[in-house]
């Protein structure tokens, strides 16, 4: 486990060996201190491919927890944490780059189906993004919300038009009303 960077099956496994160790009065501490070194700076490589490998599919949140479980393990292995901080500011500022187009298709994919509050939300976690990284978006957002209005306006028509049918006023006078504020 050491040897793949795996250190919560490492740790458990040096666990049951010092308790068996001690059992029989053997002193395997030199053996656990290289093992939990190896096994921790593994385990750094590993979350930094991680978080790396999201940070080119746009996913902050799972870089930032990658990010964290290597800075964890930096610490347990005692290594150096300052280069790997300049990594991490390196990395996440590639996933909020990389976010921003994949969140702009999500708000985009929320408009088209009618859903414009999640698609509000969405344009303001790209907008966050692209902050984060100097862009300016403002078009696109703009180009997304009309897109979603667009596709919403006929949607809650017809939501108007099953209210009404079913008897159910408010509910049309709502859908009705969010139409309105669509156009």
């Amino acid at each position: 486990h050491a040897q793949r960077g795996i250190a919560v099956a490492m740790e458990s496994r040096i666990c049951a060996a010092e308790s068996r160790a001690k059992a029989i009065g053997c002193d395997i501490s030199e053996r656990v201190y290289y093992l939990k070194r190896i096994g921790y700076n593994n385990q750094v490589l590993v979350a930094i491919q991680k978080a790396e490998e999201m940070a080119e599919a746009g996913k902050p949140i799972a870089v930032a927890n990658y990010l964290s479980i290597a800075s964890m393990y930096a610490k347990k292995a005692d290594k150096a944490t300052s280069l790997l901080l300049q990594d991490a500011k390196y990395i996440m500022m590639k996933s909020y780059e990389n976010a921003v187009p994949v969140e702009l298709e999500k708000a985009r994919e929320l408009g088209r189906n009618g859903r414009i509050a999640a698609m509000q939300t969405t344009l303001l976690t790209a907008q966050r993004y692209a902050s984060f990284v100097g862009q300016n978006i403002d078009q696109e957002v703009n180009e997304v919300t009309m897109y979603g209005y667009d596709h919403a306006i006929p949607l809650e028509l017809e939501e108007a038009r099953t209210h009404a049918a079913s008897g159910k006023a408010m509910r049309m006078h709502v859908s009705l009303a969010f139409a309105l504020n669509y156009a």
